[in-house]
């Protein structure tokens, strides 16, 4: 069990651990979010929709990110979820399932996680707050994705497409050129200023 199980609080300072076996190479996780090839999964998703499978393009390794669908508790400190992958070439490591997109410091308790089909996962350690709506994403060992089907739906999400109950795939160099100066970068962190933002003059205060 982790320091971040046994301490959730801590989940508001340090995020929850990875398996670094089992998820691409230049995979680090934030407080709210899993970034890849300094994309991040939280950004991928507004331009995709969910569920969305991301290849890295340094690394092997493949990530799905899927939307809660339903999620309750079946008895004392037992929970259950459904989510859906929405892929059938592969199989995601449930057991590093992990919320993104906000900060749970709720305790962990035993969940089974259901996919589209019925079948049960786990139970793994998961917050207790997790709820319907909620983004989680996990690792996948996945079979070689058709680059003619990531080449089509990385184009449509370019020109402002949205997939809607189909999985959107995307390679890492794709996304990267979708990504200008002047936008919010991958990683989520605040644009950097650059020497116009510098020579800026400060705001004068009015007199009234």
């Amino acid at each position: 069990m982790t320091l971040t199980a046994i301490l959730p609080t801590l989940r508001a300072s340090i995020p929850d651990p990875l398996n670094t076996a089992l998820w691409p190479a230049t995979t680090r996780a934030t407080l709210t979010d899993v970034v890849i090839d300094d994309v991040s999964m939280s950004y991928l998703i507004e331009l995709s929709g969910v569920p969305a499978v991301y290849r890295s393009r340094t690394s092997a390794g493949v990530v799905v990110v899927m939307r809660v669908s339903t999620a309750g508790s079946t008895g004392h400190r037992t929970r259950a979820m459904t989510v859906d992958p929405g892929i059938d070439d592969g199989s995601p490591a449930w057991s590093e399932l992990r919320l993104i997109g906000r900060i749970s410091t709720a305790r962990v308790e035993a969940t089974t996680v259901y996919g589209p089909t019925g079948r049960p996962f786990g139970p793994m350690m998961l917050p207790a707050d997790i709820c319907e709506g909620d983004i989680v994403v996990a690792p996948c060992a996945m079979a070689d994705v058709n680059d003619g089907a990531l080449d089509r739906t990385s184009e449509m999400t370019r020109s402002g497409g949205h997939s809607s109950g189909t999985r959107a795939m995307f390679e890492g160099s794709h996304v990267g050129r979708w990504i200008d100066d002047g936008q919010r970068e991958c990683t989520g962190e605040p644009r950097r200023p650059d020497h116009h933002d510098q020579h800026q003059p400060a705001a004068t205060p009015q007199r009234r």
